[in-house]
């Protein structure tokens, strides 16, 4: 569209994110330090979707902090894990790419957000009201609840595989 539209709208995009929960937080930061203009757009008048109702857990396989702390984790472990609850509900490649990017994701929320889990622009500045943390649901676990933090781990790691995907380095 060349022209403004009757209503005034004239801004472009790289990459518009439906919902401001974990997973569109994430897909928000990593869209910005690829380079890219995204846009947030949130039907509540308050951000964090399913995610601002969580205590902010998540569960990630085989993580950073987990290896700091002493605390061996296996990547088989964690596919058998996820076959478990999932019962044959969710595809073994969705299973392995979580397990496959989860720590990946976390590493990079980690060095991208402060201890408040803020989100920071390039010059270290805490950006007002921006958060990557939260809870919200994920196909990767199908149909099972399986406790706090379940959800926040797949929902940040497919948000960080998608906006990687969606928008390439520069």
């Amino acid at each position: 569209m060349s022209e403004p539209s009757a209503t005034g709208w004239d801004h472009t995009f790289d990459l518009v994110i439906v919902g401001s929960g974990a997973g569109a937080m994430t897909a928000g930061v990593v869209a910005h330090d690829r380079g890219a203009k995204a846009l947030l757009v949130e039907k509540s008048n308050r951000y964090g979707g399913s995610s601002a109702m969580s205590g902010g857990s998540l569960w990630v396989p085989c993580n950073h902090l987990m290896a700091e702390a002493g605390i061996e984790d296996d990547p088989e472990d964690a596919m058998a894990y996820l076959r478990e609850i999932t019962a044959g509900l969710v595809p073994e490649e969705k299973l392995q790419k979580f397990v496959d990017e989860a720590s990946n994701a976390l590493q990079y929320i980690s060095d991208h957000a402060n201890v408040n889990a803020q989100v920071m622009n390039e010059s270290g500045d805490v950006i007002p009201g921006l958060y990557a943390v939260g809870n919200c649901s994920s196909p990767v676990m199908g149909r099972t609840y399986a406790g706090a933090g379940a959800t926040l781990g797949p929902a940040t790691t497919f948000a960080y595989v998608a906006a990687r995907h969606a928008i390439p380095e520069s």
